[in-house]
């Protein structure tokens, strides 16, 4: 994938990097690759001891959200071209490409750790409705908030859009974050799931009130039952 995290997008953009690597492993259970990984902004003309720390951090955080490789832009020099977007990348970091390879020894030494936590169990999903991220400009906003209040309450979830929704049986609990826009199949998915006893939170009392195709409704009497069953906020 390619997600940047430059370091002054500070913690929200390393918290949405993270997100794509949870989605990654949610779609299907294998190595995620970062084939361009941009963790420092071209020409950066910016140096001190914070850059170091930084990559240490999102080398970690990629490795515990799924990232298996991380290509890393990019090891190049700008050869005294002073407009090459090469200027002020790794290879004009020397700590940085030392904390590189600090983070790679300590990877593999701690390979089964890191390993046990990826591959925990995770009883918790978010609904990330494509439809509503067509529809809604806000949207995203609302999924990247409640991301984090999971994360940040020691949960990996599962990210479903709705063509995987039927992964809702692993979990326990489903957040729906103001997603208006929902496929009609998901939304009986989602019912299913709370018939069965699923537990719901949804942000917004108007979400799943609308199907993919712009101003169609989906059933009112299925979306009633669901809004009834589920916490809404």
């Amino acid at each position: 994938i390619l997600f940047p995290n430059w370091v002054m997008s500070g913690e929200e953009g390393e918290l949405e990097k993270s997100f794509y690597y949870d989605y990654q492993i949610s779609l299907r259970n294998a190595p995620v690759a970062n084939t361009e990984d941009h963790i420092i902004f071209d020409q950066d003309s910016t140096y001190n001891d914070f850059y170091a720390d930084f990559v240490e951090t999102d080398l970690w955080q990629g490795a515990v959200h799924g990232r298996t490789i991380s290509d890393i832009w990019t090891w190049e020099r700008a050869g005294g071209n002073t407009t090459s977007v090469f200027n002020g990348l790794f290879l004009d970091r020397p700590d940085c490409v030392a904390e590189v390879s600090h983070v790679n020894n300590d990877l593999a030494r701690y390979a089964f750790e890191v390993s046990a936590i990826k591959n925990e169990k995770r009883d918790v999903a978010i609904l990330y409705s494509i439809s509503s991220r067509i529809y809604q400009p806000e949207y995203m906003n609302s999924v990247y908030k409640t991301y984090e209040a999971v994360a940040y309450n020691g949960k990996r979830p599962h990210i479903l859009n709705e063509e995987i929704i039927g992964k809702l049986s692993e979990c326990k609990v489903l957040i729906i974050p103001r997603a208006v826009h929902c496929k009609a199949s998901a939304v009986a998915e989602i019912n299913k799931f709370v018939e069965n006893g699923g537990k719901v939170l949804i942000l917004g009392e108007d979400s799943l009130q609308l199907t993919e195709e712009t101003n169609t409704k989906n059933d009112e009497a299925v979306v009633k039952n669901i809004l009834s069953k589920a916490k809404v906020y």
